[in-house]
């Protein structure tokens, strides 16, 4: 393919939109509630009950979906993780309804529960990254019909309105194979550089010059023999009214494709390409104010680089970090559900974003490694990051696999330690521990028998935190061992300098340059990391960088959280 007559176009005065939002994040969050949740859809119009739809809302990664449950008749993409969902077959819930009796105008739902498949949910999540976007997108490309296709539906986040539809089942549209469309200009988007700003005029005119029959054949069926004298383009129709379009396009025009094809490249490249993070698209003035649907608004777009290693089966599937001030940081050009999954019984989420960041957390872990006496911990780290732990980390981990070793004894139990067997207290006995150890019931009773019996039993009440010394002359296996007397040498100051710095992370690569750039322009000594999107200075210049900051921020406003 000759990309090279592609051209690149200023952005200054466009109307720049990106996609910050992920549906790869969201299908999981949205799995694992229903997971947890009885969730029964309403009997009209099968849609989400309010209540679990608010609560979902609030989980999602975008924020205007509370905003839409609560205004508006529901929020488009929560509706659209949902339905995402069902066609990865995650969920599973009744679509067609029944019609209650003959005068029923629309079919009804009743005791609709979702149900969920955990084997074909487990089954996605064992793929690699790059084989799970490879289905997600698959799944998305698929999804096609004669009048569920960009010419007449929007999608989650598109703007620009669609052709009248009606009349879509006959002609040309019934044949047209959108999947094959749609794969042909992802192609050719994968061809494209990363971080350039691209005119879709240039692409629709690459594409009308080298392959004017993408989407519509050269020479098409048609539903109907007399659709014929409509021509290839006889789906579609201009016109001054939004809702009433009736000035035919014809093959003969100069600028058909345009009209036609060209319109049907802006929506997808605002489709799929923005909805899956591939690309960022910028918004001008129609070519053809006035008319409907619009012309040429859709000035440009840009694609990123874990889009072009997509298409090259080349992605990043993650790399693991752990520092140490106890954060794991995780980086993958996909959401990885399965790594975050594994992680979270000991780790919470302080950012979640291209770079997500975690951070050990004692107690979890100590619950953890007590529940799951076999697993390592220290193993597992190792594994993922395929580089040493911080010493003061395995120091630490070392220690919480020491504290998950406590036991809980309940009211109403105790411990019964003896070298010997002791015949009468097997009646109170639960469980033998060990040769020498037994767990029994009412020990106050059994105590009191061994006594009677002049046994002489010692009975030793335990704090939740320490096990309690027994007297001189007694040995205990729960004895906490003595610690030895050593002479303490002297103290000697020593006198340790100190020099805080403070790191800047940031979601975008484009803003994380404008800064960076600012920074080394205002003479402000910092350190770059490109790959994590960091900036590190001093804190002793922090109101040179503060300023420099802020003269970076032309384009953007900049917000700054701090973080533990």
């Amino acid at each position: 393919m000759k990309l090279a007559e592609l051209k690149t176009i200023s952005v200054d005065d466009l109307e720049i939109h990106v996609n910050t939002f992920d549906i790869r994040r969201d299908l999981h969050v949205f799995f694992n509630y229903i997971r947890s949740r009885l969730v029964k859809r309403s009997v009209r119009g099968n849609d989400l009950p309010k209540t679990d739809a608010r609560r979902l809302a609030k989980l999602m990664s975008n924020p205007d979906a509370i905003g839409d449950v609560e205004n508006v008749a529901g929020s488009l993409w929560l509706n659209f993780i949902d339905t995402l969902a069902l066609k990865l077959n995650f969920t599973l819930y009744d679509t067609k309804g029944e019609y209650r009796g003959y005068t029923s105008s629309e079919p009804s739902f009743t005791d609709n529960y979702i149900d969920y498949d955990l084997k074909q949910y487990k089954k996605f999540t064992s793929l690699s990254l790059l084989q799970q976007e490879r289905l997600l997108l698959e799944t998305l490309i698929k999804d096609y019909g004669y009048s569920k296709n960009e010419f007449f539906q929007r999608h989650v986040l598109s703007s620009l309105n669609r052709f009248d539809s009606s009349g879509c089942a006959t002609r040309v549209l019934p044949f047209l194979e959108f999947g094959k469309a749609r794969q042909f200009l992802m192609n050719i988007l994968g061809q494209c550089q990363s971080g350039v700003w691209y005119s879709t005029a240039s692409l629709i005119q690459h594409l009308k010059k080298y392959h004017p029959f993408f989407l519509i054949p050269k020479t098409p069926r048609y539903k109907y023999p007399r659709d014929k004298e409509d021509g290839r383009y006889g789906n579609f129709r201009e016109g001054k009214e939004r809702w009433y379009c009736n000035d035919k396009i014809s093959v003969k025009d100069k600028d058909a494709f345009e009209r036609v094809e060209g319109r049907y490249v802006e929506r997808f490249l605002e489709g799929i390409p923005f909805l899956m993070g591939y690309a960022d698209v910028a918004y001008g003035d129609a070519l053809n104010p006035g008319r409907y649907p619009s012309l040429g608004k859709l000035k440009a777009f840009k694609v990123h680089d874990h889009f072009l290693r997509l298409m090259k089966g080349k992605t990043i599937e993650s790399k693991v970090a752990v520092l140490p001030n106890f954060e794991i940081h995780l980086e993958a050009d996909f959401y990885p559900a399965s790594l975050l999954n594994s992680l979270a019984p000991f780790t919470g989420i302080i950012t979640d974003d291209r770079v997500i960041v975690l951070k050990l957390n004692k107690k979890k872990a100590i619950q953890h490694l007590a529940d799951s006496p076999s697993f390592d911990l220290t193993a597992f780290l190792k594994k993922l990051t395929q580089n040493p732990l911080p010493s003061n980390i395995a120091v630490e981990l070392l220690e919480w696999s020491g504290h998950s070793e406590m036991f809980t004894l309940y009211s109403g139990f105790g411990l019964l330690e003896s070298r010997k067997k002791i015949t009468m207290a097997d009646k109170f006995s639960v469980k033998t521990i060990s040769s020498d150890v037994s767990l029994v019931r009412n020990p106050d009773k059994l105590f009191a028998e061994l006594e009677a019996a002049l046994q002489a039993p010692l009975i030793l009440n335990h704090t939740d935190r320490t096990l309690k010394n027994t007297p001189a002359g007694v040995k205990s296996l729960f004895t906490p061992p003595k610690k030895k007397k050593t002479a303490v040498a002297p103290k000697k100051t020593v006198t340790v300098k100190r020099k805080k710095f403070v790191t800047l992370y940031f979601s975008s690569l484009d803003v994380s340059e404008a800064c960076r750039d600012a920074l080394i322009k205002a003479r402000c000594p910092v350190e770059a990391d490109p790959v994590n999107r960091t900036i590190t200075y001093s804190w002793a210049n922090q109101k040179d960088v503060q300023k420099a900051l802020k003269s970076a921020g032309t384009t953007f406003r900049l917000r700054i959280d701090d973080i533990d």
